[in-house]
This record gives C-alpha cells, sequence and structure tokens, in this order.
C-alpha cells in the first residue's frame, strides 16, 4: 500500500510546486496590457489640474506626472472623471 501512494504523493508535490511558481500580474503588467493608464480627476480647480474645454484637455502639475508615467510605462493616459458627491 506505501508503495502505491507513493507515485500519487509525488505527483500531487509536483503539480503543487508548478502552481505555486506561477506569479500573478502585478498592476503595472495589467496596465500595460490594457495599454492605458486610467487616471481620476475631478471637477474641482485646482493649482495642480485644470480642465480646458477649448482644448479638451486637462492642464497642470498633476495631468503633466501623469502623463510622464504613461510615457514611461509605454502607455496612453487617460483623464476619467470623478464625481466627488457620489
Amino acid at each position: 500500500m506505501k508503495k502505491s501512494l507513493m507515485p500519487v504523493l509525488a505527483g500531487t508535490l509536483i503539480l503543487t510546486m508548478t502552481a505555486c511558481g506561477q506569479k500573478a500580474p502585478t498592476k503595472i503588467d495589467t496596465i500595460k496590457a490594457n495599454g492605458e493608464l486610467r487616471i481620476a480627476v475631478t471637477d474641482v480647480h485646482s493649482l495642480n489640474c485644470e480642465y480646458d474645454a477649448n482644448t479638451n484637455t486637462y492642464t497642470g502639475v498633476e495631468p503633466d506626472f501623469a502623463s510622464f508615467i504613461a510615457e514611461d510605462l509605454g502607455v496612453s493616459p487617460t483623464f476619467v472623471q470623478m464625481n466627488l458627491d457620489d
């Protein structure tokens, strides 16, 4: 009986070790796979971020910094309007 359990236990051990060796994707991996970095912005005007309706773009330190990070990751920045009233 002990000899018949040995191949089963060895197989289980190999499968367990193989499954544990797989790395879960990181948030950076997911962002790169999606091809975009989504940045939450609000309609509240601040010194760091402002929406320009004429050009349909966000300007300021925060959008510039987020765009720089997106460029460094090789993805495009996508600004998503966030409602603070919810």
